[in-house]
């Protein structure tokens, strides 16, 4: 199927409550949506494929688990999560953050009615963690090819890296850490509300749910004061600023959900140390 008849079926699918019209299954679809997954269209990425897969998967149920299963496998594959990753490429992450993205809806109906095995999920937690290891385009949104916002949404897949653990606390640090890692290297500016994002599952999750101790808390927090140690003076500008946004999100998220046992004062103290206009 060629791009622009994709685009144009996927439209009256989406005008058909994403209904396909009889005697069409999803496999006539699957592979050319997969082929077009990170395309350079953001009406066809954004606006059709993306909510196509959403609905296929998470809200009408329409896929069976053993196809979901497969599309889980595939995107975590060399050609999609890491595809063309570390190449000096200005369109390739659109590839990557949408294979990422989509690894959601399938997780959701996961956790709804459990059919990824024990070896798939450890599969993700490894790759995803690997990912973000990698990924080097943190644009949140290119003027002419839409939103790319990569960090976001590796950062609303970590909810499922603690799912179904035991012990989540391990898992919860490594991510905490990879978290602190990119904050502190990015030297482009966090400025589409990636610090929003990144804030949920920790407090939700980690703090919230009592995954990490306030101890492990504090000590993490700390780490953070290592950038001022950064010797290039814009780079040190750049992740001071997105750490200090990041900090406040921690805080009014934990403000607006009544958490504090401890955990406000850290925070409080350490934005001060971002916040080069307070006298």
């Amino acid at each position: 199927m060629e791009r622009l008849q994709l685009r144009e079926k996927l439209i009256i699918i989406k005008n058909n409550n994403f209904e396909l019209v009889q005697g069409e299954t999803i496999g006539d679809y699957l592979e050319h949506m997969m082929c077009h997954i990170g395309d350079l269209d953001p009406v066809l990425r954004d606006h059709l494929i993306l909510p196509t897969m959403v609905q296929w998967i998470e809200i009408k149920k329409m896929m069976d688990k053993n196809t979901m299963s497969h599309l889980f496998d595939t995107l975590l594959s060399e050609d999609y999560i890491f595809y063309n990753i570390g190449q000096i490429d200005d369109t390739s992450v659109y590839k990557r953050s949408f294979s990422t993205l989509t690894l959601n809806p399938i997780l959701e109906a996961h956790e709804a009615e459990p059919f990824l095995t024990e070896g798939q999920l450890d599969h993700f937690r490894n790759r995803m963690i690997e990912y973000i290891e990698k990924e080097h385009d943190f644009r949140g949104y290119d003027e002419n090819h839409g939103w790319a916002h990569a960090f976001a949404h590796w950062s609303d897949t970590n909810y499922y890296f603690t799912f179904e653990m035991k012990e989540p606390r391990e898992m919860s640090l490594k991510v905490l850490d990879i978290i602190q890692t990119k904050l502190m290297s990015i030297d482009t500016p966090l400025a589409r509300e990636e610090d929003e994002r990144l804030a949920t599952n920790i407090v939700y999750s980690y703090i919230g749910e009592k995954m990490i101790t306030l101890s492990d808390f504090k000590m993490w927090l700390e780490k953070f004061n290592d950038v001022f140690e950064i010797e290039d003076k814009i780079l040190k500008y750049t992740v001071r600023i997105n750490v200090k946004h990041f900090l406040r999100s921690l805080y009014f998220r934990m403000r607006h959900l009544n958490i504090t046992d401890g955990y406000m004062n850290p925070l409080i103290e350490l934005e001060k140390k971002f916040n080069i206009y307070l006298y």
